[in-house]
């Protein structure tokens, strides 16, 4: 299956849609007559084969919106392709933590290749000319857009995965905590796993 469009079955099934394979095929069949050129027919068609349910539509709507979205749009074409294929390198969707962003963002960088721009600046740094300082500059903020541009990135690939990945694990530890010493978010997650279960067992029979 495309990577784009595989990438964003796993996000529906982490925000808690179903998915299935067959959906999935489905899915890949539709974006090979569409493409990704228009939006709204992308999403409109996703929508038909990935969501059947009124709750997977409500997650299609919501995840849609923020995976398609772009955190680095107004970087040019090339950094945005170069951006995409190192949060793969450094493995950015595996998130699970929001105190991982800042080493994930540091090992998307270095799958940016960082290191010989690091290099020259500090050699600028070292240079007291005004044309060395002004190129030094120049470095610093090039340097500093890239940086808020993979930390924008992996924030959305938390919202992702991260944060789903993360409830679950509460969730987890709410169901399996005594009735008696459950705080009011336990019951909150308990109840919606319950709802979630109920779901898969309706489309399941």
């Amino acid at each position: 299956m495309e990577r784009a469009l595989a990438g964003y079955v796993r996000a529906l099934r982490a925000a808690g849609a179903e998915a299935s394979t067959a959906e999935a095929i489905d899915a890949a069949r539709a974006v090979a007559l569409l493409g990704y050129a228009s939006r709204a027919d992308l999403k409109a068609a996703l929508g038909v084969v990935l969501a059947k349910s009124d709750a997977d539509k409500r997650i299609h709507e919501r995840v849609f919106e923020l995976y398609f979205s772009r955190p680095d749009s107004h970087a040019p074409v090339d950094r945005q392709l170069a951006l995409a294929r190192a949060a793969e390198a450094a493995e950015v969707d595996d998130i699970q933590l929001f105190t991982q962003a800042p080493q994930l963002t540091r090992r998307l960088m270095e799958q940016l290749d960082i290191a010989p721009l690091e290099a020259r600046l500090l050699t600028l740094l070292d240079d007291p000319s005004p044309a060395a300082q002004a190129q030094a500059r120049a470095l610093q903020a090039t340097r500093d857009t890239l940086r808020q541009q993979a930390r924008a990135l992996v924030d959305q690939r938390f919202e992702l995965f991260g944060r789903p990945a993360t409830e679950a694990f509460m969730t987890d530890v709410a169901v399996h905590r005594p009735l008696g010493r459950m705080a009011p978010e336990d019951m909150d997650r308990m109840k919606s796993a319950v709802a979630r279960m109920a779901r898969r067992l309706a489309a399941r029979h």
